[in-house]
């Protein structure tokens, strides 16, 4: 579905920022890994797509969700010189209003959107509503890891936070939609 899309716009799902007295560490968060994983897998498919990251700098830390994303898209293969950092965005809505005029710039007509499963339809719908028609696609909700049984059915903290994740996103639907934004 990806084909003929020049760009790769992966929204930023949060960090953590890890401190002590004298200095600090800061990562993105897991659904923000997952997200650049599979922002990555598509570059990859794709030839030599423009990579924006979207993300703002929240207070108190020194580099945003964008530039924090942009490392890790770095590291899985990702050439530095192919992402642009879209650092003001503070939610769904703004990541549809600040990332907009930087794909009209690069003259960017098909693009792919790289977010959670739970967050990707109101995602789409609020760049739809900017008139964009972006080409989704769904990272993974989880790290893969071998073995899964049916343990993983049972209440967890990880089964628990994925419930939490998709009934925020439910409410962020339900809340954009009435205030117009989709």
């Amino acid at each position: 579905d990806a084909g003929g899309a020049t760009a790769i716009v992966v929204l930023g799902g949060g960090s953590h920022r890890y401190s002590n007295q004298e200095s600090g560490v800061e990562f993105v968060s897991d659904a923000s890994a997952l997200r650049a994983l599979e922002a990555a897998r598509i570059y990859h498919l794709l030839s030599d797509p423009l990579m924006i990251t979207s993300g703002w700098m929240m207070p108190e830390r020194t580099r945003s969700e964008a530039a924090l994303l942009a490392d890790a898209l770095i590291a899985l293969g990702v050439p530095a010189g192919r992402i642009i950092h879209e650092a003001r965005s503070m939610n769904t809505r703004e990541h549809a209003l600040y990332v907009p005029p930087i794909l009209r710039k690069h003259g960017v007509d098909r693009f792919v959107l790289v977010t959670s499963p739970t967050h990707i339809r109101r995602a789409v719908r609020a760049f739809e509503a900017q008139e964009l028609h972006p080409v989704p696609s769904m990272s993974a909700m989880r790290s893969s890891r071998p073995g899964r049984g049916v343990s993983d059915w049972w209440p967890g903290g990880g089964n628990l936070n994925i419930s939490q994740r998709a009934i925020y996103d439910y409410f962020g639907l339900v809340y954009y939609w009435s205030r117009g934004w989709l």
